[in-house]
């Protein structure tokens, strides 16, 4: 529409190729990236869904150039913006019409994708800025707990938590579901005492000879299905008065999803399946006998130096030091106001 506004040319002209555009682009996104399911009837029905939809636009665009005299494009802008809502509604429950996920097709999807991104995943906790920026994301939690005891990692992944919190635990056993993640545990971190990490699906019944201390789920329950059932495990095999740290991404708002929604794009290791909590999300999965004792939003700044290797350190490490600083002096102390604003969300659970 700008160009046609620049070439001066009636839109009416063009708008068929403009149909074309947003039927094959749009069903590509819609399909791979929001509602993440493709099939025959999702085809056919998004054909009639876009041309029900663009026509609808295109008369109304037509309608607003009668009444207005200014650019194209803003006139596009308006009308389109009328009618989106309706439009994304209606793709949730008329094509991509949500199904009951299959949990062992999740449970491969996320062994394959971890495993298959092992390398990239571990380079992260192996460079010095972004495992510092790491160390923080994981000790948050524990500003007012000096000791885990015997430790459950749920969710291990690299094993990286053997090192973030050396000072706090007593003993350790990480588990994963994915193989090339225990592989790398075991090459880069299996130096520390009392450490080992084991294979493991964590939406499966445990079967160990001991109960742990405290189990800690780092950034794992968004990447899974069965929810209820997976978190319940933790039941069986925390002890009585032992705690339980969840930390989750917190679905936050409008510029943070963005963000996510670009990062699927461009990075390849960042999970497709993923979703994120909103407040009050985790609290229903968690087993009643499971007693909240602490909560809290965080991350202005610090998560833009957790994701990627960061190189050079002279100029990288400054700037998480300073952010570091700005989130907990400021950011983090007005989570009530910048809750949209902060990515990521903690909970921590007494057993009782």
């Amino acid at each position: 529409f700008t160009l046609g506004d620049l070439l001066k040319i009636d839109p009416s002209i063009y708008y068929a190729f403009v149909l074309m555009y947003l039927f094959f682009q749009g069903y590509f996104l819609h399909s791979r990236y929001n509602f993440k399911t493709h099939n025959e009837s999702s085809l056919k029905k998004y054909f009639l869904h876009t041309i029900i939809f663009s026509l609808s636009d295109y008369f109304l665009f037509n309608f607003f150039i009668s009444l207005f005299d200014t650019y194209q494009f803003v006139i596009n802008i308006i009308s389109s913006g009328i009618i989106w809502l309706v439009r994304f509604t209606s793709l949730r429950y008329f094509v991509f019409k949500e199904e009951n996920s299959n949990n062992s097709q999740n449970s491969d999807i996320q062994k394959e994708h971890y495993d298959s991104h092992a390398h990239i995943k571990v380079k992260r906790d192996l460079n010095n800025v972004t495992s510092q920026a790491r160390k923080k994301f994981v000790t948050i939690p524990l500003k007012n707990i000096d000791n885990l005891g015997n430790l459950m990692d749920f969710g291990c992944g690299n094993g990286a938590l053997v090192n973030y919190l050396d000072q706090y635990y007593i003993s350790y056993k990480g588990f994963d579901i994915s193989k090339k993640q225990i592989e790398n545990a075991n090459k880069f971190f299996s130096d520390f005492k009392n450490v080992s990490f084991h294979e493991k699906n964590l939406k499966e019944k445990f079967d160990l000879p001991e109960k742990f201390d405290s189990v800690y789920s780092f950034g794992v329950l968004h990447h899974m299905t069965d929810l209820k059932q997976t978190v319940h495990n933790v039941n069986d095999i925390l002890k009585v008065g032992g705690i339980f740290i969840i930390v989750e991404p917190h679905r936050g708002g409008f510029f943070i999803n963005t963000l996510r929604n670009i990062r699927k794009v461009i990075d390849p290791s960042y999970d497709e399946t993923q979703f994120f909590f909103r407040k009050g999300e985790i609290e229903k999965l968690v087993p009643q006998n499971f007693k909240l004792i602490d909560r809290e939003f965080f991350g202005f700044l610090l998560p833009y130096f957790a994701h990627f290797p960061l190189k050079p350190r002279f100029l990288f490490m400054p700037l998480l030091k300073l952010s570091i600083y700005l989130d907990d002096k400021f950011f983090n102390k007005f989570q009530n106001v910048l809750k949209n604003y902060l990515w990521m969300q903690y909970l921590i659970y007494e057993k009782k």
